[in-house]
């Protein structure tokens, strides 16, 4: 009974890991005893498995350090959602919202770029402060 229409056979074989490592481990070291005449090419086996568990080492750790940072990522934006969902900030989300509605009425023919570039330049030339109208500092 095959799963997929070019399969013709499935077998689903539960293996542990440390039958897998022992069976591993376990093949050239007694190859190595009852073989003496082999002995290189047993070295050259222990190499290729060696670096094959680095490789799947690094592959391993890699994967983990890329869920982590997207761990880290998704808990940073939930927290600058719980920060924008504060009241203070849905206060000043408000005040905002006013003050460009305000703008809407005014930039039907003027972009609203050169409203605000205009009021900056009014306030720079009264020594005032664009945010809350207040003097600049004495220097």
């Amino acid at each position: 009974m095959p799963g997929e229409p070019n399969e013709l056979l499935r077998i689903d074989i539960s293996v542990p890991l440390w039958l897998v490592l022992g069976v591993t481990v376990a093949a050239p070291i007694a190859v190595f005893v009852v073989q003496p005449s082999h002995r290189a090419e047993i070295g050259f086996v222990v190499t290729v498995l060696t670096g094959s568990a680095a490789i799947c080492t690094a592959c391993y750790v890699g994967v983990g350090l890329r869920l982590k940072i997207e761990r880290e990522k998704r808990q940073a934006r939930f927290e600058i959602l719980s920060l924008l969902n504060r009241p203070e900030f849905v206060a000043v989300r408000g005040f905002v919202d006013r003050r460009i509605e305000g703008h809407d009425k005014e930039s039907k023919e003027t972009p609203a770029h050169f409203i605000e570039f205009e009021k900056l330049a009014t306030a720079w030339g009264k020594q005032k402060k664009l945010s809350d109208g207040r003097c600049f500092p004495a220097t």
